[in-house]
């Protein structure tokens, strides 16, 4: 008769875990990210119609429409040092923007562009279809990721929720920024090419871990062996 007595090992899948982070693109600020991937211009209708604001310091949409202001912030995903890794969870996202002049109660509002754009060549009549940038779902999104209205003096900031547009950036979804159109009023902002008050994009995220592995309760895989005859 041969007795023999195992245990046997037990594998353990661990849960999904993940790990929360916080990051704040903006152009040459400390102590956040060092970032110069700002990039911001308006498209202005009428006699300038032709001309490119890539580099100017502001930019003043209007609510007739005929000033419009472009802004995105580059390499914002990917796996490099100071980025967002790409399916990450965003759990908030802030974009915000700072008086470069002018007063009254303006309200503005942030589209997703549709389209792609580039700072130091595109005008009113080159860029999304030669007549400003249309909310129709096919040049700009036909619903603001959100809008802001306050009074315009001093050192204002005009702040917008735009973690619904980030997440699908995540996803892995084309960034092209964003249209910041004026809605009513008007008002002067500050550009990244300004000497402060360069826009900002606060992002607090969640980075999925892989599932790891455990091994528990090894025993061995033969504690003993006895053979009686």
């Amino acid at each position: 008769m041969i007795r023999q007595l195992c245990t046997a090992s037990l594998l353990l899948v661990t849960p999904l875990t993940a790990s929360a982070a916080m990051i704040t693109f903006q152009d040459d600020v400390s102590p956040t990210v060092a970032y110069t991937g700002t990039a911001d211009t308006e498209l202005r209708n009428g006699v300038n119609s032709s001309t490119n604001f890539g580099t100017a310091t502001t930019t003043a949409p209007n609510s007739d429409g005929s000033r419009q202001m472009l802004l995105r912030f580059d390499s914002v995903f990917g796996n490099g040092v100071n980025q967002i890794p790409l399916g990450s969870t965003i759990n908030s996202a802030t974009l915000t923007v700072t008086r470069g002049g002018g007063s009254g109660t303006p309200t503005f509002a942030v589209y997703r562009a549709l389209m792609s754009w580039n700072e130091g060549t595109s005008t009113w009549d080159n860029s999304f279809g030669g007549s400003g940038i249309q909310t129709n779902g096919t040049e700009a999104a036909s619903t603001p990721d959100s809008s802001w209205t306050g009074t315009w003096s001093g050192s204002a900031t005009a702040s917008f929720n735009v973690a619904t547009t980030l997440q699908s950036w995540s996803d892995g979804g084309t960034n092209n920024g964003w249209a910041l159109l004026a809605t009513s009023a008007s008002g002067t902002i500050k550009t990244a090419e300004n000497a402060s008050g360069h826009p900002s994009l606060a992002i607090t995220y969640t980075v999925p871990e892989p599932a790891s592995l455990a091994l528990l309760g090894l025993g061995g895989l033969l504690l003993a062996r006895r053979r009686r005859v």
